[in-house]
């Protein structure tokens, strides 16, 4: 199942439309429903806050489209690691894209300066 439907699904089994999770993401209603119609790629950011507004969800399923959709009581705990060092590499791999962002500004700049 595509990242789309994942997150089609989702919405109809919370029972929430889109405005509303855009209102959780704190995001405007188009950029979800981007998403949703397969335009754009949920970014890392929004794909860690879709997983903290709903913590039942399974990261595995989320992501990869592994395993079940809703987290079990019993490997609760075994997700919740799994779930914690995706976000920690998200997290690293944000930070490393913005130092790229901020080097390309700054050749740029230097570049039109010369």
């Amino acid at each position: 199942m595509s990242e789309n439907k994942r997150l089609e699904e989702l919405i109809h089994v919370k029972k929430v439309s889109q405005t509303d999770l855009a209102k959780m993401l704190i995001c405007a209603k188009q950029i979800v429903s981007g998403w949703i119609r397969g335009i754009d790629k949920i970014s890392p950011r929004f794909q860690i806050k879709i997983l903290e507004v709903f913590p039942d969800i399974s990261a595995r399923w989320f992501l990869f489209g592994e395993g079940e959709m809703l987290v079990s009581e019993e490997p609760k705990t075994e997700n919740i690691d799994y779930r914690e060092k995706y976000i920690e590499v998200l997290e690293k791999n944000v930070e490393i894209n913005e130092k790229l962002v901020n080097c390309n500004c700054g050749a740029a700049q230097s570049k039109q300066a010369g």
